[in-house]
């Protein structure tokens, strides 16, 4: 029929099957049965209803189109489940952040037992998820810098997997972290080899995502020292220099702070 193609009524209909929208107020909620000459029954929500056609959307949101010729009835019937909020156009909630990042600085002391005591520092940076479940663990891995400074001094830059996670969920809350790697020395007089650290301390939850750290750490670091010194033989009283190669662990220790974004 010629009458269903007007502009008018080809807008109508456009626009309630591009926007429909309706908000429930509660309480009984009205539906539409619609029968059709062929018995079927079509129960819904009816979006539109003109002398030509008519559109109902059922309960799972899908819409029909029928000619008011083909329609026997149109009833109404009550019932007492609530009303939903149906939105034609979804609006858009931005995803939370997944990959966050921490930078640390520590500093204090280091010991080599039965070798040598100096003061040590270190700064790293780790990426990772800081919301692992529901909880605020952070899982990632990075690198850093650590330098042990003496009368021999020593520097590494590690790459390790790290953990950090509070004892309880809250703004406040004590916080322990394990990190684990290995440790490529910077300088020549040192080689290669395992590192793993420990922290304790306090976490500040600033906002959602971002937090503030304070503790204690303990690090160990492998290695094999290359040192050489000058000893004057005293048989014959001439200097010389002497270099040997002993294996080594460097013992970190003192405070801690980070910031997680």
């Amino acid at each position: 029929m010629s009458y269903l193609r007007t502009p008018f009524t080809l807008s109508i209909i456009a626009i309630f099957l591009l926007f429909p929208a309706f908000t429930g107020k509660g309480g009984k909620l009205a539906a539409e049965i619609v029968t059709l000459k062929t018995g079927q029954t079509i129960r819904g929500e009816i979006l539109l209803d003109n002398d030509a056609v008519v559109i109902i959307r059922n309960s799972n949101g899908a819409k029909f189109q029928y000619l008011k010729n083909d329609i026997v009835s149109i009833e109404t019937e009550e019932t007492n489940e609530p009303e939903i909020e149906v939105i034609g156009i979804q609006s858009y909630t931005p995803k939370s952040k997944k990959v966050f990042m921490s930078i640390s600085i520590a500093g204090g002391g280091f010991s080599a037992p039965h070798q040598y005591t100096g003061g040590a520092f270190s700064a790293d940076l780790l990426i990772g998820s800081h919301h692992i479940g529901d909880t605020r663990i952070f899982i990632g891995g990075g690198l850093g810098y650590h330098g042990y400074f003496g009368t021999h001094s020593y520097s590494f830059l590690p790459l390790m997997v790290a953990l950090r996670a509070p004892v309880i969920e809250g703004v406040h809350a004590p916080q322990f972290g394990a990190s684990i790697g290995y440790g490529f020395s910077l300088t020549g007089n040192a080689t290669h080899g395992l590192y793993a650290g420990v922290d304790v301390g306090y976490r500040y939850q600033k906002t959602k995502k971002s937090a503030i750290y304070a503790g204690l750490f303990a690090s160990f670091q492998q290695t094999s020292l290359s040192v050489t010194e000058n000893i004057t033989d005293t048989s014959t009283g001439v200097l010389s220099a002497y270099t040997y190669v002993a294996g080594a662990n460097l013992i970190a220790y003192g405070a801690k702070f980070a910031v997680y974004f």
